[in-house]
């Protein structure tokens, strides 16, 4: 399979849907789009309990999709240090 730019931002809005539904703790979209079970969203609660509000966390500018770190593209998701 080739990784297309079409496909990288395919995947960087499927990122971006998680991550809001996530934030907002919609079970029902995070079970009907993204298969994530009351169970397993706990295991992802419990993964990430260091983080006290959940909405500091971000996905990196779509800007940076192509963006290098070390010569290895890096694509992040990172907690705001506000």
């Amino acid at each position: 399979m080739e990784i297309t730019q079409t496909l990288k931002t395919e995947i960087y809005y499927a990122l971006t849907d998680f991550l809001n539904a996530y934030k907002s703790q919609d079970t029902q979209v995070l079970a009907e789009k993204f298969g994530i079970s009351g169970a397993f969203l706990e295991e992802i609660n419990e993964t990430l309990d260091f983080v006290e509000d959940k909405n500091v966390l971000h996905l990196f500018p779509i800007e940076d999709i192509d963006k290098e770190v070390n010569k290895l593209r890096e694509l992040t998701l990172y907690k705001d240090k506000r």
